[in-house]
């Protein structure tokens, strides 16, 4: 009996010792987004793209690439549960999307998401204003030469000036 015992004993070790040696499998890393499209309004800002990571492995980071080189995208920061993406103001009279990829070590499919910037408005562009000196002038029956100076006031980039002279036949 005393032996029967001591077999039962040494028996669970034994497989106490062959179970404690098995590997243990980890789940692999995952990462998720709850939604994948952001606004930003045209005054720009500082868009939050909240993330999930589950799995992480020790020293391995999340990183965000721009899938093109946005001008108007000034800077982005990863932190433990969120990216930060920063816009500048938006002057045109469009709106405009950029788009980026989350990635991390051991995930084979990155991630996606994109911003997309309200349009901004028109600038004001004043109207130019033409000045001439002098603003008239007499001209004898005979004729005669003169002229007239004049100055623009914004100018528009392309634009020409003419001129149309009106006479009344006396």
């Amino acid at each position: 009996m005393r032996s029967q015992v001591l077999y039962s004993i040494l028996g669970m070790a034994a497989l106490l010792v062959v179970g404690g040696c098995q590997k243990q499998v980890l789940d692999p890393p995952s990462l998720k987004l709850d939604t994948n499209e952001f606004t930003v309004p045209a005054s720009g800002g500082e868009v939050e793209v909240p993330y999930v990571l589950k799995n992480g492995t020790e020293g391995a980071e999340v990183s965000v690439d721009p899938v093109e080189d946005y001008t108007w995208v000034t800077g982005t920061r990863v932190e433990s549960s969120s990216i930060y993406v920063t816009v500048t103001a938006n002057d045109t009279e469009a709106e405009r999307t950029a788009e980026f990829t989350i990635s991390y070590p051991g995930i084979t499919k990155a991630l996606e998401f994109s911003i997309t910037q309200d349009a901004g408005e028109a600038p004001v562009v004043d109207a130019p204003v033409i000045t001439l000196e002098p603003e008239s002038a007499e001209v004898s029956a005979a004729g005669e030469s003169g002229g007239f100076n004049y100055t623009i006031e914004n100018p528009a980039d392309d634009g020409a000036v003419s001129c149309e002279v009106r006479y009344e036949a006396g």
